[in-house]
């Protein structure tokens, strides 16, 4: 009877290791339109969820994808779209989508734009940027570091102003004068 408890203890940890392991994985290297797809639904959720979007944004009747290059309109064919339509909506969304590569990374520009049917006037719009590929993600140590540190405490400080000219008796007159000379290069020569 131990025997068989330890064996389905033991079948248990390993199928709830692997379910981790799986999740930690496709989550962190699932790459492209999937990795688009699943940071988009977490952008939307994470939108609705902070009450800062238009009463309007859930009597969306339809959306309307445009994208913006053939990369993007591929991407948007091989996708599941996080904004859900109201049977009995008010507005129209249309979603600009464009995936962009710049430097190393690889983002996805999304622009919003909440339009009434019944006046077809832009009532609301919003653009957002998610990084597909290239974000550098702090691990290990530095990370849990980061979450002990005090809030503002990693921002760095203002610069300080340079300490103000003395007033001088012989000022320009002019507004527009500056009131010391402005250095300049000297002239070219060849």
């Amino acid at each position: 009877m131990a025997q068989r408890f330890y064996l389905i203890f033991w079948c248990l940890a390993l199928g709830l290791a692997s379910y981790v392991a799986l999740d930690y994985w496709s989550t962190k290297a699932t790459r492209g339109p999937k990795k688009f797809e699943r940071l988009w639904a977490e952008d939307v959720d994470l939108l609705e969820k902070s009450g800062k979007l238009p009463a309007a944004w859930f009597k969306v009747k339809d959306v309307k994808l445009i994208g913006g290059t053939p990369e993007t309109k591929d991407w948007l064919k091989r996708i599941q779209i996080p904004v859900h339509p109201a049977k009995e909506g008010t507005h129209n969304l249309e979603v600009l989508v464009v995936v962009w590569d710049e430097g190393g990374k690889k983002g996805v520009m999304v622009q919003y734009d909440l339009v009434e049917i019944a006046t077809k006037n832009n009532v609301w719009e919003l653009g957002r940027t998610l990084i597909v590929k290239g974000q550098v993600e702090k691990k290990g140590f530095e990370a849990f570091l980061d979450e002990l540190r005090p809030p503002g405490m990693d921002k760095p400080e203002p610069a300080k102003a340079a300490p103000a000219a003395p007033a001088s008796s012989a000022a320009p007159s002019s507004p527009e004068a500056p009131a010391s000379p402005i250095p300049t290069a000297p002239p070219a020569t060849n």
